[in-house]
């Protein structure tokens, strides 16, 4: 723990009312304050209420599936299908309940959608940005276990073999 009006580490120190506020205070600094309570250098232990909770649910959206991935267009698709349906990027982005940013960014190749804002885009704009994944080409060693690893598919710029 550290005091929070000197900065140094407290060993031994105590919780001080100053101008108002409480506050920890190192053995040095505790005597500027009125005295609360005693304090040592660990920090207390509160119970863990996440113990009897329940663990948290993860959402799956329906139908997500690696086989899929966002097309190459999806910013001219996404932009051309707003317009196209007379809306501005805010008005986009409270159907969709995303921030306006995130739309700006899809729109300008800065962000890719992810599965699950792509298929809102879908839903909502009525496009396509999901596609079956293609397969990568043949001329790729998977290492004979016939599943390809991500040191397959990585391909490095600027470093000639």
């Amino acid at each position: 723990m550290i005091c929070e009006l000197c900065g140094n580490p407290i060993e031994r120190g105590a919780r001080v009312r100053l101008e108002g506020s409480e506050v920890n205070a190192c053995s040095k600094c505790a005597p500027l304050g009125e005295f609360v309570s005693h304090i040592n250098g660990r920090r207390r232990e509160r119970p863990d209420s996440t113990e009897a909770a329940a663990p948290p649910r993860r959402r799956k959206a329906p139908g997500l599936s690696p086989e899929f991935e966002v097309v190459e267009d999806y910013a001219d698709r996404v932009r051309t299908a707003r317009e196209k349906a007379g809306l501005r990027q805010d008005e986009l982005a409270k159907k969709v309940r995303e921030p306006a940013s995130v739309i700006h960014r899809i729109e300008s190749e800065r962000m890719e959608p992810s599965m699950g804002m792509a298929r809102k885009l879908e839903k909502t704009l009525r496009v396509t940005l999901l596609e079956k994944a293609s397969e990568v080409s043949g001329e790729v060693d998977a290492g004979g276990g016939g599943e390809l690893t991500l040191g397959d598919r990585v391909v490095i710029r600027g470093r000639e073999r």
